[in-house]
Formats: C-alpha cells, structure tokens, sequence
C-alpha cells in the first residue's frame, strides 16, 4: 500500500484543498478520508466519532488533478486507501504550512514505528485498531537564506477493507424531487437570506422543524415551519429562487443539474412568537441575525396561526414537497451557505434533504471542464409528516 501526494501553495486547487478540510473540522473531531484513483473522498459521519453536534453526513469530493503528485497503489477494489484522521490536527499542519514560505507540500503515509519482521505477527495482534501509520507533512521554509525542513507526522487509523465498505453514501429518493438554487452569499440577496437561515439560531430549546419547498412557475419558495411547545413559527423566504421539479426518477446522484437564471420576488415575511434565548449548543459560533438588512421581517403571536384559512387553502393547489429535520442539522446548514459560493437546496419529500456546495477551480483556468469540488451535506428525516 502507497500513498504519495503532492500540492502548490497559493494555487486555487490548495484553496480548494484547505477548505474542504477547514469545513469538515468545524464538524466533527475524526473524518474518514478515502484516496481512490480519481479522488479523494472525505466523509464526516455521526458514528465515526463520539459526541456531534449533528446527525447529518458530510461527503466531499477532491478531485485527483487538484495534487500535483497522485499516486495511490492498493490491492483493494477501486485501488482504495481509506484512514481515520483528527481533523484539527491536520487543519493545524496546514495552518502552519500556511504561515511559512513554502512552494510546495508533500503527503505521504508512513509507518510511525518500525516493526522487526518476526514479531510482525505479534504486535499486529497486539494492535488491532491499527494505529501504526500515520500521515507525514513534508515542506520547506525559507527564511533569511536559510532553508528549514519541516516533516510533521500524524496517526492515523487505517480502516481493513470490510471496515471501509460499511461506509456508503447515503441514497436520496429522487423521485418528484425539488431543487432550489440559492442565491450566491455575496449577491444583492446574500445576507437576506442568510438572516432567514440564522433566524432559527435564537431558538436553542427548538428541536425539529419542518422544511417546506414549493415551485411556482420557474421560481421556488422556501419556508421553514415550526409547530411545537403550543406555538408556531413560520420563517418564509420570498426572495429569488430558482427551481427544479422532477417528476422522474434521477440516475445522476452527484446533482449537477443547475439553474442560472435569477429572478427578482418581494422580500421575506416571517411570523414568529416571542422566546427567551439561551446560549446554543452548536459547536459552531452564532452570529446575530440583522433585522435591518430589510430582507427578514419578524411579527410575535401567541397561540397558533388562526384567521390564515384563506392563505392556506391558495397554498395547498401548489405542490409543495416537505420534510421533518432536526433543528441542529438545520444550522449547520446555515453556516455552510455563507461559506460557499454555488450552493443547491434539494428536498425530497417526506425522506430527505441535501445541502449541495460546490467548490469552484479558479477562473484563469482553461475550459476544459475540470471536475469542481463538492461538499453534499446529507440530513435524514427525523419522523414522518402526520
């Protein structure tokens, strides 16, 4: 088994690198990162570590061409070398290489401690988690015509080939699914809607809550429900919203059908009660929602929506697709659309929804329609709609 990569500082693809791992850290502790011949694939999932801040499954995808040195050589199926690694603990290796002046990292996996032929046998069974290898960071830093070697090693947990085939990407039931492009963060309409997604974040006692998607026309609406504790919140989106609806069946799971045109709508309405606040178990830090960004508009009741029969009623000849997640999970995803430029909104009625970003190359790239990095963030129901 080898494995030997190799990548540029400075260059979009270490960009590309760093923040896929950077997100993935904010996560989870450990991360499951599987080299194949055309990528490397990083998966978070609640069971490869102890206590999350989540349910949902992280799977990023680097495509092979962002290293400029790939070899991966296994006799496994689909040449795979799969490891569980501390994301901080890599994280910081690149925030050090960040700091030097350096041109070039090289990865490399190495044995952490030399094992006498004889007693092989021996001490792999004495070792059965398989904590001998680790990951060696390799760089040069050149500093007042002084050239320091840094080769930093870090363990890792390299996972036997039944181990690594339990762990599947999740199926997503893409019949009469709905897609809804997001508008870019840093567009007119960015910190709208990234208030509607923080809206929910003063709420730390909120346990589930209910995504609602609906289409009208060529445009999409977004709408996040609340019924529980003998109140109701209901947060809507009305801004621009682009969106798919498919009534077959989709063989492509990588959802890169995208929809570029942008629309102009009125500005979000949302109808809340009053809650006192307490300080949110996210691992991820709050920000505080802008009211006066004019985008997300808030109104206290006290019982349940009453007097909205007629709204309800021109809302239900619209198809709309919904689905009971957990409020945790829902906030992750508020912090991952402020993070990336591309990003897609997938519901699945009733089963799921899917957190799609992509990772852009660079523009000073030739067309040659290079693999873009993803980053799918996949939240399971978490009970049925009554």
């Amino acid at each position: 088994m080898k494995l030997k990569l190799g990548i540029k500082a400075g260059t979009e693809d270490y960009s590309l690198f760093r923040t896929t791992l950077v997100t993935v850290s904010k996560l989870r502790k450990t991360c499951i990162l599987r080299f194949t011949s055309s990528r490397l694939v990083i998966i978070s999932t609640p069971n490869s570590t102890g206590t999350v801040i989540d349910q949902g499954q992280v799977w990023c995808t680097v495509p092979y061409d962002v290293f400029d040195t790939y070899v991966v050589n296994s006799i496994r199926e689909d040449n795979r070398v799969a490891m569980e690694c501390p994301c901080d603990t890599i994280v910081g290796v690149l925030r050090k290489f960040d700091k030097c002046n350096a041109s070039q990292l090289t990865i490399k996996l190495v044995r952490l401690v030399t094992v006498d032929k004889e007693s092989e046998a021996a001490a792999a069974a004495q070792n059965s988690d398989n904590t001998l290898c680790g990951l060696s960071f390799s760089f040069q830093d050149t500093r007042d015509e002084r050239t320091i070697q840094h080769n930093i090693k870090v363990g890792v947990k390299l996972l036997y080939n039944a181990q690594d085939q339990k762990i599947v990407e999740p199926t997503v039931n893409y019949v009469e699914i709905l897609m809804l492009q997001l508008p870019n963060h840093l567009s007119e309409w960015g910190p709208g809607l990234n208030a509607f997604f923080k809206r929910i974040e003063r709420y730390s006692n909120m346990n589930v809550l209910k995504i609602h998607g609906e289409q009208v026309g060529e445009k999409g609406s977004l709408k996040v429900i609340v019924n529980e504790f003998d109140w109701k919140l209901n947060i809507a989106w009305k801004g621009p919203l682009d969106a798919m609806l498919n009534e077959m069946e989709i063989e492509n799971p990588q959802l890169e059908s995208r929809i570029d045109t942008v629309a102009n709508e009125d500005d979000a309405v949302a109808e809340q009660p009053t809650l006192n606040t307490t300080n949110d178990e996210m691992q991820i830090d709050d920000s505080d929602v802008v009211d006066t960004a004019g985008y997300v508009r808030a109104t206290e009741t006290n019982l349940p929506f009453q007097g909205q029969s007629s709204a309800r009623e021109s809302q239900d000849k619209l198809k709309g697709h919904e689905v009971i997640v957990k409020a945790r999970d829902w906030k992750v995803c508020a912090k991952l659309y402020e993070s990336f430029e591309e990003v897609v909104l997938v519901i699945s009625h009733d089963d799921s929804c899917v957190f799609h970003c992509s990772l852009e190359r660079g523009i000073d790239r030739d067309e040659n329609n290079k693999e873009k990095g993803q980053i799918i963030y996949y939240i399971s129901k978490c009970k049925s709609l009554n």
